[in-house]
């Protein structure tokens, strides 16, 4: 069988050859630097603190509601495998407004200690903390994208005041624009108004484990209490259970 010109002059010159494959390999390595360059420009992740002890929880089923989600919650809350327990709620799609400028924006409620047990850092500012529940205006922490709008001649942060749906709120913070946590598409962070009754009794779905605490020992201790709130109810353990499912590489939904 005949060999190709072009394999011929590489099995003579080997020097060659080694060359081509070097040349070869450092394309190879620039071209996949250059899309991951250009992936962490478009999508940058925030910097959590230990991300891989942040796990969503839920309770799956109890299909005749003999189990009452204030219940739930009060008994989640006697668990001691979580160093920290929050909430988030979408759905909310406001004006946001300041001077001339006005931006409908994706936003979230979430309970006061929500970055906190993310454990994330603010870009500017500070992040909402139990201390801004009773703070007028009301506080929010914006997404670095509207924040650039809304402000857009601003070289350094300083706390700024914006109308959400005609009604002042004042910037505290400022979060970099990210890929996972808690949404791409957030823009506005709020603590849920003083009447909203309906959040704030809601169940937890964040938890951070506390060190030393693996999934199997934070699973255990639901089926646990889960044993308590069936028997509690008269209900079937059939009907129902808690799910607990790693956090870290998924979108924080809504």
């Amino acid at each position: 069988m005949t060999l190709p010109s072009s394999l011929r002059l590489i099995l003579r010159n080997k020097g060659y050859a080694t060359m081509a494959v070097a040349c070869l390999a450092l394309a190879i390595s620039l071209n996949t630097t250059m899309y991951s360059v250009i992936d962490s420009l478009m999508y940058p992740k925030m910097t959590l603190h230990e991300p891989s002890r942040l796990y969503r929880i839920g309770f799956i089923g109890d299909f005749r509601r003999k189990i009452p989600t204030a219940d739930r919650r009060a008994a989640l809350l006697t668990a001691t495998s979580f160093a920290g327990m929050a909430r988030s709620a979408g759905g909310i799609a406001p004006f946001v407004e300041r001077g001339n400028v006005v931006r409908q924006a994706t936003a979230s409620t979430v309970t006061p200690n929500y970055f906190a047990v993310v454990g994330a850092k603010p870009l500017h500012g500070r992040l909402l903390s139990p201390g801004d529940e009773n703070v007028e205006p009301q506080p929010v922490v914006l997404g670095e994208r509207i924040w650039s709008q809304l402000f857009p001649n601003r070289t350094t942060f300083d706390t700024g005041t914006v109308l959400v749906n005609g009604e002042p709120r004042m910037v505290i913070g400022v979060v970099d624009r990210f890929r996972h946590f808690p949404s791409a598409r957030t823009d506005m962070w709020q603590l849920p108004a003083t009447n909203d009754s309906t959040f704030r009794a809601g169940m937890l779905s964040l938890v951070r484990l506390k060190d030393g605490v693996d999934q199997k020992q934070a699973w255990d201790e639901l089926e646990h209490i889960r044993g308590r709130l069936v028997a509690a109810a008269n209900a079937d353990p059939a009907d129902s259970r808690f799910n607990l499912t790693p956090a870290e590489g998924q979108p924080f939904k809504f």
